[in-house]
């Protein structure tokens, strides 16, 4: 609790042991200091687990910015996509989309640009399921 408004600190109550073991700690997230915004959407990695608390803590991080800040971050939003079984990047996408023409511009080139795995274009990505279509 002592260190709540130090948003480096985070990281060391926020690993995978401590996740797993549900650390009863986890609840001062509701009130800790925001990191960085590449911090933010770090916290979307598969290493989490998809934690709802840390998923919640990563996303009013990431409004608590202003959407010209979090603009440089879009690669990194878009390949959070990856991890996000429970929803909470897409709805971040779709939310900040909406104030922001630039933002959905900047989501969809960076979503077509990553839509393989490979460069033959051969192996779709894990958030596009299926092969687009022209």
């Amino acid at each position: 609790m002592s260190v709540i408004d130090v948003p480096e600190a985070l990281f060391i109550l926020v690993t995978p042991e401590n996740l797993k073991a549900e650390l009863t700690q986890l609840k001062y997230l509701v009130y800790w200091a925001p990191v960085t915004p590449v911090a933010a959407v770090s916290l979307f990695e598969s290493k989490f687990m998809n934690h709802p608390l840390v998923l919640q803590y990563a996303m009013r991080v990431l409004n608590h910015y202003p959407v010209d800040l979090v603009f440089f971050y879009v690669p990194q939003i878009v390949q959070a996509l990856r991890y996000d079984k429970l929803g909470y990047v897409r709805q971040y996408i779709l939310t900040t989309a909406r104030t922001s023409q630039l933002f959905a511009h900047q989501i969809i080139w960076n979503m077509k640009a990553n839509m393989y795995r490979d460069e033959e274009s051969t192996i779709v990505s894990a958030f596009c399921p299926r092969r687009p279509t022209y």
